[in-house]
């Protein structure tokens, strides 16, 4: 078993493949979820979203884990939602909001090492 050593300081990660047939048409959610460094080179932790069904719309809740907040569009068809989150994803004035467990994550302190 090889052993493994934790990487120290803040790592930038190398940009993640976003090469989709399916979500060609929506090139800035892609990259909410792929990016690893803002455009002046600083490390981004990439953001994620998920996908539900609430009976009578579909959901899209968009993570972002750097500034630990969240925002949730809701539309009737799934086309409608994903080219809202599309838009959402870089537009000013969304209505962001606080995302407990993600603020709660970037006010964990990093373990000091003896």
């Amino acid at each position: 078993m090889k052993k493994r050593q934790v990487a120290s300081g803040d790592l930038i990660l190398p940009f993640l493949g976003r090469d989709s047939k399916l979500l060609t048409k929506l090139p800035r959610l892609c990259e909410f979820v792929s990016a690893t460094a803002y455009d002046d080179g600083e490390f981004r932790m990439p953001g994620y979203w998920t996908f539900r069904n609430r009976m009578t719309t579909y959901e899209v809740t968009l993570y972002d884990p750097n500034y630990g907040i969240r925002l949730t569009l809701r539309a009737v068809t799934i086309d409608e939602v994903f080219t809202l989150a599309e838009k959402a994803v870089d537009a000013e004035g969304m209505p962001w909001e606080v995302d407990n467990y993600l603020t709660e994550q970037l006010t964990k302190k990093k373990p000091k090492k003896k």
